[in-house]
């Protein structure tokens, strides 16, 4: 799978606020902390979705698409992944924290030249 492709994966799974998290790289139904490729987890972080797209391809290197998400989060809030997913405008609604990570996916993926 390309750097795009994991994007597109990453963005799908998270799509759904229900399967997105934060302060951890992934939970399980009951909110426990699991790896994020466990067969329980349900719901995972920015970089943990990454992590759990590309071990279920493989577990070829995610750096690429790490690198990507990085300088869209950087461009669009002057903020690290883990910032953007974990702090960022904390006081705001969940559901608008949520909307910030599937931006930072959204501009990851447009600016990925990788077909």
């Amino acid at each position: 799978m390309n750097i795009k492709q994991i994007l597109i994966e990453t963005r799908t799974l998270l799509a759904d606020i229900a399967h997105w998290t934060q302060g951890t790289y992934a939970i399980d139904d009951d909110g426990e902390h699991v790896a994020p490729e466990s067969e329980r987890a349900c719901a995972w972080c920015l970089l943990g979705a990454v992590d759990r797209i590309n071990r279920l391809d493989g577990g070829g290197s995610s750096w690429g698409a790490e690198h990507a998400i990085g300088a869209a989060s950087e461009a669009l809030f002057g903020l690290s992944p883990m910032r953007v997913n974990d702090e960022y405008a904390s006081m705001r609604p969940l559901a608008d924290r949520h909307a910030n990570v599937l931006k930072v996916l959204d501009r990851a993926i447009a600016d990925c030249v990788e077909a």
